[in-house]
């Protein structure tokens, strides 16, 4: 090998073409594998100056290759020739003066690593002394000292390095080692290059000051003092390109394990420093419109040194020693002025970093019930703060709102926690901050800015998440006089007005939030409905306004519908024009009237849904509210066949699947229309059920029976979830569609088929078991041999969608099943069915007991077995049953000990749970030789000792389900490899 080849194999890994990268991947993998093409590495990167980078690199991950996979074997002087190398690399950059890329860096530190971690404290005892001896050629030998301990750091000290036991122990070896042997010494060497470089090359000296901070977690805290340390670091916060490596190291410090009275000396020593230093000051002028990681860091630092000192407080007060204890939240109190500053910072970045202490601090008060003067002005003091904090920048673009803003919003949740526990903490005194907030602020909102304005209403809306609700209503009793006071202000000054989006959108969130307050108060109904009907609400330019005002209108009248009966008629024609498909431009299906405001077909489900409420809580007559129902649905029912031949003859394809879409929407409208309707209160009660059959006689001819075409599945899922619909309102009115369910089942060719259609019938069977066991005797086992000839179908294991729904239909074939034998009613359908198809239906299910892989299929098959156990294992008409008992058994044992059954996943763990029980059934049936055929036919088969054997035998017998279940989870892991 020499420089021409690797130059070839540079310019081939650069090169674009796919054929010159394959060669350079099979070139470079052939180096690897040499014998000795790490030596001539080894020899080119010391000789040849002129290496191109890469080529340097490429020899570096050869040698990293060797070391990695040979070295161990390799011989004394091979291991000696690398040590070596690395050093008079190190003295050939110095002396040349040469500068090569970080990434080569990088490279060889983690090349020295590598061999430290194999012969570091054996073969190369003098790693440190000949590390820190070659600082003396000077920056370059600095600079890879520090990636070395950096890289040392990364893969032995940290505490993220340790993967296994072994490597825990080997990494635990070295830490010990290091620090009777040269911890003292890297001191040394880390004050050295800091006064050398701290001034001429500031990014090695930052370097110096990571590396600091990560190994000061694991090392002699007495150093930091005797090497008088912090004053330094403190010195360094003062000068621009040191002093965020500076902060980070200080939080280390502060965040060293260590005694809390050494703890607290130490914070309490760092508090004078950084005081004396300006450092603790939010106003210094360092900090002021600092776009930079500094004040954030320097947040983190007092938000540690905070933490710490609460950490120190709780434990002397568990040791009982009040001395200490009240000098802790002394010095807590002290740097108080100064969090609650930083918290108010103009950026949030800063502002988080200091949440953390808020939020212990308010907690450490409240559950020690500390309750001073002084914690009363510190906690008025904290709230004005967040409810600054909370109000939205003026940078946020709520035109094109991004990553930023959704950062904001993020951090608003953070500083509500502040709130939330500013409320547990004392509920009146925050209840009087915010009356006098609302009400100092709601009324001058058309004078002073949005923000202002918009952070008023959210503190009311965020204190009532906040104060405890046992009673189910904020506006009853004493204390929420107060909050009854800001929702009243807010609803009387006419809020809905305000331009901005942010404050409407608060506004109506607010409205919805406390819908109890209008029971309470109904005479503000009106202005509230009106509002959310009008272009301040519903029919706002501001599409976000909108659609939210849609929802929140939805829930609002939900509640308070009893209260608002004189008021349904003017709503309902006010939203009337709301109503009516969106269907395609120059669609032949035009809606039953045009609409003069459209919304979103996602909003407009939710108009369907107001509607049919608001219909329901009406005075009229149960004729009359079946009127408007049919003028609500009939349009949509009307227009699904003109749209469906348009489909079929459209050769547009986007167009084509606009059609579809819009007959899927006609269904899903159809449906949430019916949400005013329940089990409780059904369609038949006031005389609609004809309408909804109608509608669903339609949808099934235009979505099941119709041709077959592109989008038909996207059809029949609309149809299913109308179905469902109908399963809960049409109640028994809905069983005549049973058998054309089944004939679907019967019939279908995939898997698809089965996923749109049993959970229905699943619905349908279980709510109507009695009305279904005629119609199930004769369609069962046609569906259960109609399933199985689909699952029998090859799918393509690549095939992601494939592969789950065919794990789908799986799930569902045993789901049906367990739901016929679970029911007392319907277990008379396997009672009728013919010997030879319950046999075949018992091997499927003993089958995908032992062969599933997918843990929620194969629970589900056990609870079959353990029903059947149940109810078959003692009948004497069931003595074919009686064969499958071994065979229960066996798959009980077999399933668990298979390698894909992953005790730590708690899915498994159910099934685990469901396998005891099944093993429990057999054993109270008495069934005989149970405790033979377990210890000389099962256990044998999978070498099983005898004793472990008849401790499971006894376990089976003698402990109840939670024992044994406890005792199947330990046999199952010792027979684990």
């Amino acid at each position: 090998m020499d420089r021409a080849l690797l130059q070839n194999l540079s310019q081939l890994a650069h090169s674009m073409s796919k054929e010159d990268q394959a060669d350079a991947c099979l070139y470079f993998n052939q180096l690897k594998a040499s014998e000795d093409a790490w030596k001539q590495c080894m020899e080119l990167l010391l000789t040849d100056l002129a290496l191109d980078e890469l080529v340097k690199y490429i020899c570096l991950q050869i040698i990293e290759h060797f070391i990695r996979h040979r070295y161990g074997a390799a011989s004394i002087d091979e291991q000696m020739s690398l040590k070596q190398f690395l050093l008079q690399w190190i003295q050939l950059q110095c002396s040349r003066n040469l500068n090569p890329k970080d990434y080569i860096r990088n490279k060889i530190a983690q090349v020295f690593c590598l061999i430290f971690i194999q012969d570091y404290p054996t073969r190369w005892s003098s790693f440190f002394v000949d590390l820190m001896g070659t600082l003396s050629f000077g920056l370059q030998a600095a600079d890879n000292y520090l990636r070395v301990l950096q890289t040392i750091d990364t893969e032995v000290t940290s505490r993220e390095a340790v993967d296994n036991p072994a490597e825990a122990e080997r990494n635990t070896l070295i830490k010990d080692t290091m620090r009777e042997t040269c911890v003292t010494e890297m001191f040394d060497s880390w004050l050295y290059i800091l006064n050398t470089y701290e001034n001429s090359q500031p990014a090695v000296a930052g370097r110096c000051l990571q590396v600091v901070g990560a190994y000061i977690s694991w090392i002699d805290i007495s150093l930091v003092f005797k090497y008088n340390f912090i004053p330094i670091l403190v010195q360094h916060l003062s000068k621009l390109d040191l002093r965020e490596d500076a902060a980070d190291c200080l939080l280390g410090i502060v965040n060293k394990g260590m005694e809390p009275a050494q703890k607290k000396e130490l914070i309490s020593s760092l508090i004078n420093i950084l005081d004396g230093h300006n450092v603790l000051n939010p106003q210094n002028s360092n900090y002021r419109d600092d776009e930079s990681e500094f004040t954030t860091k320097i947040s983190k630092l007092i938000n540690g040194m905070g933490m710490m000192l609460i950490d120190c407080y709780n434990k002397f007060l568990k040791a009982g020693e009040e001395a200490d204890m009240i000098s802790a939240l002394t010095l807590v109190e002290r740097m108080l002025p100064c969090i609650i500053g930083f918290l108010g910072n103009d950026y949030d970045d800063v502002s988080a970093a200091i949440i953390e202490f808020c939020k212990l601090y308010i907690y450490t008060v409240k559950s020690r019930n500390i309750r001073t003067e002084r914690q009363e002005q510190i906690m008025c003091s904290l709230l004005s703060t967040v409810v600054k904090k909370l109000k939205y920048d003026q940078s946020y673009n709520f035109e094109s709102e991004g990553e930023d803003e959704a950062e904001f919003f993020d951090f608003r949740k953070q500083v509500k926690v502040i709130l939330d526990n500013l409320v547990g903490f004392n509920k009146d005194f925050v209840l009087s901050f915010a009356e006098k907030f609302v009400s100092d602020t709601i009324p001058q909102w058309r004078y002073i800015s949005f923000s202002d304005v918009e952070v008023a209403i959210a503190l009311v809306y965020y204190i009532g998440e906040a104060l405890p609700n046992s009673g189910g209503n904020l506006f009853t009793g004493v204390v929420p006089n107060a909050l009854r006071n800001m929702v009243r202000t807010l609803v009387v000054h006419e809020l809905s007005s305000h331009a901005h989006s942010a404050v409407k959108l608060m506004y109506f969130e607010t409205i919805a939030r406390y819908e109890k307050f209008f029971l309470v108060e109904p005479g503000h109904l009106q202005t509230v409905l009106l509002s959310f009907v009008s272009d301040q609400g519903i029919r706002n330019v501001n599409v976000k306004v909108q659609s939210r005002c849609v929802y929140l209108f939805s829930r609002f009248i939900r509640t308070v519908k009893s209260h608002i009966i004189d008021f349904i008629p003017s709503l309902l024609n006010m939203l009337k024009d709301l109503t009516g498909l969106n269907v395609p431009p120059q669609s032949v299906a035009t809606p039953l009237q045009e609409n003069k405001f459209v919304l979103s077909d996602g909003d407009q489900l939710y108009i369907y849904e107001s509607i049919s409420t608001l219909i329901m809580a009406s005075r009229l007559d149960n004729q009359s509210k079946t009127v408007l129902f049919e003028e609500l649905v009939n349009p949509l029912v009307q227009a699904i066949e003109p749209l469906q031949a348009e489909m079929q003859s459209e050769l547009n394809p986007v167009r084509k699947e606009a059609l579809a879409d819009c007959i899927c929407h006609a269904m899903a409208l159809t449906s949430r229309s019916s949400k005013a309707f329940s089990a409780q209160t059904a369609m038949k009660s006031i005389g609609c059920h004809k309408l909804y059959m109608q509608a669903l006689e339609t949808f099934f001819h235009i979505c099941v029976l119709g041709p077959e075409h592109q989008h038909q599945q996207k059809l029949q899922s609309a149809m299913r979830q109308y179905l469902h619909r109908m399963v809960v309102c049409l109640d028994i009115d809905i069983i005549p569609i049973m058998p054309t369910i089944s004939s679907i089942l019967v019939n279908a060719n995939n898997a698809h088929s089965f996923q749109e259609y049993l959970p229905i019938l699943i619905q349908l069977i279980t709510k109507f078991k009695k009305e279904a066991i005629q119609f199930l005797t004769m369609s069962f086992m046609p569906i259960i041999h109609s399933m199985l000839r689909v699952l029998e179908q090859p799918v393509d294991e690549f095939d992601e969608e494939s592969v789950r729904d065919r794990q789908s239909l799986r799930r569902n074939y045993f789901l049906f099943i367990s739901t016929i034998v679970s029911s007392n009613e319907l277990i008379l359908v396997l009672d009728c069915a013919q010997v030879q198809a319950t046999e075949q239906l018992l091997n499927t299910v003993v089958g995908g007991s032992v062969e599933l892989t997918d843990p929620v299929a194969q629970r589900t098959c056990f609870t079959i077995l353990k029903r059947l156990v149940e109810l078959w294992g003692g009948r004497a008409d069931k003595l074919g049953f009686q064969q499958y008992m071994e065979a229960i058994v066996r798959a009980c044992i077999v399933a668990p000990l298979k390698l894909t059954f992953d005790l730590s996943d708690t899915q498994y763990t159910s099934v685990l749970t469901e396998i005891a029980a099944c093993l429990k059934a057999v054993v109270s049936l008495r069934f005989q030789n149970l405790d033979k055929y377990l210890c000389d036919s099962v256990f044998p088969e999978h070498n099983i000792c005898a004793e472990m054997a008849n401790d499971f035998v006894n376990a089976l017998n003698n402990y109840d389900m939670k024992a044994f279940k406890n005792f199947l989870k330990q046999f199952v892991l010792k027979l684990r490899p």
